[in-house]
């Protein structure tokens, strides 16, 4: 109170003014501590994006499959889609499959993010906040390259990796993720309605034990076929991790390749004039050298291929999961139709 008074004589401003404005910043404050007090806990599978502010908490057993714009973001489970957040927090059992948009990321060990991560100021998150900038706006304008400045100042074997050449592989890796993200999660959503469904019909008071017995057999054939597409959505799956692996040790071994060159060159030229036996020795050199990095491109071009080859296994896998769960959700409701005409 004396530092209010103090300040009303010397600035002239009205006592009860000042008064006025301390309360209204301490119940500012009062709201803003409250909301991040308040938590979003999110278990089990859920569809569909997630926008709030207050804070989100992914348990280690949830799946979301969509977009989460948050003040504050903690990952123990799974997101299949972009996250916008001012803080984002992936735990040692937390993986987003998606681009990252936040002021601040801490990725704890063993977590794990699929995707681009892009620094967003405050203002862009006010924005967000508001509605004046779409999600969907956000995503199409991530980074999706080095930015050019970063560019200038890198060495020549590091630009070459993000050049116009490694777009497409860049866009393969994308496209990849995506698909390989859609069969897991596809994989996650059969588990959970099965499991539902069969719970809730194999236990149902209303059918008679012959037809239980009949629809609790169907119900299990269903499963043990989900079962197999599972297993092969998990199958191309690691088969991706591999690819992107001998893609990944491809791309460094031609990085080291090119440093060693550069690192010759300037040895030569510190040199003074070759002597023909000299010059012999560094032509045959530098034939082995371009033969070898003519290899480590075709082993490139060949990875490409297997990841094409992968993402074209994990599309028509999504679908097959798809048409999988269609037909037995078919198969169910007409197993209830002639259940229920026994009655």
């Amino acid at each position: 109170m004396r530092l209010l008074s103090g300040l009303a004589d010397e600035f002239k401003w009205p006592l009860a003014s000042i008064k006025k404005q301390d309360q209204k910043l301490r119940k500012i404050a009062s709201s803003i501590l409250k909301r991040e007090n308040e938590w979003l806990e999110v278990q089990g599978y859920k569809l569909g994006d997630i926008q709030t502010e207050l804070t989100v908490n992914v348990t280690k057993e949830a799946a979301i499959a969509g977009n989460v714009l948050a003040p504050r973001v903690i990952v123990a489970g799974i997101i299949y889609g972009f996250v916008a957040s001012r803080e984002v927090v992936v735990e040692s059992t937390g993986q987003i499959w998606g681009d990252v948009h936040s002021v601040a990321l801490e990725i704890a060990p063993g977590g794990k993010l699929h995707g681009w991560m892009s620094t967003l100021d405050e203002g862009t998150v006010d924005l967000l906040r508001s509605g004046e900038l779409s999600t969907v706006d956000l995503d199409e304008t991530g980074q999706r390259t080095i930015p050019q400045e970063i560019l200038d100042i890198l060495p020549g074997d590091v630009v070459s990796l993000d050049g116009r050449e490694a777009e497409p592989r860049l866009l393969i890796w994308r496209q990849l993720r995506a698909e390989a993200a859609m069969a897991l999660l596809a994989r996650s959503e059969i588990e959970a309605t099965f499991e539902r469904r069969l719970s809730e019909l194999v236990n149902s008071t209303s059918i008679n034990s012959a037809s239980e017995k009949e629809l609790e057999s169907e119900l299990i054939r269903m499963r043990k076929l989900s079962r197999t597409a599972i297993e092969q959505a998990t199958d191309y799956h690691n088969r991706y991790l591999m690819a992107q692996k001998s893609l990944e040790e491809a791309q460094k071994a031609l990085a080291e390749q090119q440093k060693a060159s550069m690192e010759t060159e300037l040895a030569s030229a510190g040199k003074h004039k070759l002597g023909k036996s000299d010059l012999a020795g560094r032509l045959g050199s530098d034939l082995n050298r371009d033969e070898q990095m003519a290899s480590l491109r075709m082993a490139l071009v060949e990875q490409e291929i297997e990841l094409k080859k992968a993402r074209d296994n994990a599309l028509l896998l999504a679908n097959q999961l798809k048409e999988t769960r269609r037909l037995a959700t078919n198969r169910i409701r007409k197993l209830e139709t002639e259940l229920g005409k026994r009655k």
